[in-house]
């Protein structure tokens, strides 16, 4: 009976669990996907000395100067260095563009941004000025005397004046917040 039950399962009573094989893995076809060009980082300069500021490269004859610079150590961002004697810049502080000489700048680091208006009667900074950032600087009164009255404070009595019938007399100090 033995061998006929064997016959019947092939001659194998306990077939052995075949073990799972891994297949193949094939790598990915590279898509043709197209290339973001790296963003080349600002370029500022500065001018070391009071510089013409031009409509112009040097090569173009019919160029006219828009007058000098009001300062020196003005911060401009370049723009184009097309021409070997003048680069192409942008003027924050007017927010417009002219052709500088080459010779009048040297590369910085980008300028400090500062809140507040324009410094009046010039055509450039050293700082990119805008009113929308930073935290403007601003006295806060401290007081360097505790209040120790339950009658509510006046400005007479932050000042450091006595006020009738009041018996404390606070004294405020200015301090700048920066």
């Amino acid at each position: 009976m033995l061998a006929l039950l064997c016959a019947a399962c092939g001659g194998v009573l306990n077939p052995p669990i075949p073990t799972p094989r891994p297949s193949p893995t094939i790598p990915p076809t590279p898509t043709g996907l197209p290339t973001t060009p790296t963003p080349v980082p600002e370029a500022w300069v500065k001018n070391h000395r009071i510089a013409e500021m031009w409509s112009g490269p040097a090569s173009d004859r019919t160029a006219i100067s828009f007058g000098q610079t009001s300062n020196t150590f003005c911060a401009f961002r370049i723009d184009k260095t097309e021409d070997d004697a003048r680069i192409y810049v942008y003027n924050p502080y007017a927010d417009g563009r002219f052709w500088i000489d080459v010779e009048a700048v040297g590369p910085v680091v980008p300028p400090e941004r500062r809140r507040g208006p324009k410094p009046p009667d010039q055509n450039c900074a050293e700082a990119i000025y805008d009113p929308r950032i930073g935290t403007p600087v601003t006295s806060t009164p401290t007081m360097s005397t505790p209040v120790t009255t339950s009658t509510p404070a006046t400005p007479s009595t932050l000042a450091g004046t006595s006020t009738p019938g009041r018996t404390s007399t606070p004294t405020a100090t200015a301090t700048s917040a920066r």
